[in-house]
Formats: structure tokens, sequence, C-alpha cells
């Protein structure tokens, strides 16, 4: 994607889009596709893919270095451990730019979060932030149950992606031989996914 380095620029950082890894990659296509960010000046920033995730990360900071611009939001998505850690990096050169920075925290931290080094790179991420994204209110009340929360936080569930959408749109009959219901998850069967 060519940059824009219109006014109010949205700099989405995160793996790579549909081929990198964990759900991040996959989710962001619902964000980018959805109508809201259609109307949006948004750019796509890889900070991670595969073994290319130094010298991503290295770039990243440069592109955020060299082409934001104060009026911008850079848009961090970021899993638990050395992803926040690199995001955290990448948020004080978009802070030095003048930008807003908004972390987008997709992995459950239930674990983590009992860590007291986690606990500080959370806060970190806290006091960088503009605005903090959760998946869930559970996530949000687990870290808020450890920290005390400066920034605006907001709960935004993954969005499906167009291929997705339609698939799931399409109308199918099936012969149901009993009232049983299987229900097929792509996701971890635990509580920090919505399965109680």
């Amino acid at each position: 994607m060519k940059p824009n380095t219109a006014l109010n620029t949205i700099w989405l950082v995160s793996t790579e889009l549909k081929h990198g890894q964990g759900g991040i990659s996959t989710a962001l296509l619902g964000f980018i596709q959805s109508e809201t960010l259609g109307s949006e000046k948004l750019n796509i920033i890889t900070s991670h893919s595969g073994h290319a995730k130094y010298r991503l990360w290295l770039k990243a900071l440069w592109q955020i270095l060299t082409k934001v611009k104060s009026q911008d939001t850079v848009w961090l998505h970021c899993g638990n451990w050395f992803s926040a850690l690199r995001k955290i990096t990448i948020a004080i050169a978009a802070k030095a730019k003048g930008a807003k920075v908004i972390f987008h925290l997709h992995e459950p931290m239930d674990e983590p979060i009992k860590q007291r080094w986690y606990q500080r790179l959370i806060k970190s991420v806290d006091y960088l932030a503009d605005g903090l994204i959760f998946l869930t209110p559970w996530g949000r009340s687990l870290v808020e149950s450890k920290l005390s929360l400066s920034a605006k936080t907001a709960i935004i569930a993954n969005p499906v992606d167009l291929a997705c959408l339609k698939h799931i749109s399409t109308t199918r009959r099936y012969k149901q031989k009993s009232k049983t219901i299987n229900v097929l998850s792509m996701a971890r069967i635990e509580k920090s996914k919505g399965f109680v």
C-alpha cells in the first residue's frame, strides 16, 4: 500500500496481514475492510513477519520517525511479551513525533498479568497510550484488577472479514437428525476467548 502522508492519517502497525502469525493478522482484515475505516486515510506498517521480525521492527520505527505527522494516530496491535515491548518502542517514536497512540491488546493476559515484570510492561503501555483497546470486558477487568489505568479504554471485539461475512451470510439448509447443536470454534477453549 502506498503511504498517504496527508493530515490525520491512521498508521496501523501490526504483524503481517492475513499471512502473519496469530489471530491479529486475520482479525485486522475485518477492520481495514470496514466501512468506518474505509473512509479514513489508513497506512499499514508491518512490524513482524516470520523470521523478519527484527528487520521489520526497525523498518517500522524508521517509518514512524520519518513519515508520521503530529496530527496522525498510530494504532499499535500487539500480543504479549516481546510483541508489546517492540510496540512500546514504536509508541515512543510516535509520541516523539506528536502523534496520538492507541494500543490494541489482542492476547489473553490471564497468566502474564500475574507477573510483576509484565505488569510493569502494561503500565508502560498505559503511560504511552492515548487509548487502550481490549477484546472483551473480561480482559479489561483482568488488567484493572492489577493496575490502575490512566488511558481511555474501549472494548472492541474482533470483526470478521468480507470473505467470512459472505460465507456466514449465505443461507443453508441442513437436515437435522437430532436436537444436538455442535459449535465449531477456531479459538482456544478458555475463559479469555469468551467460553464459559
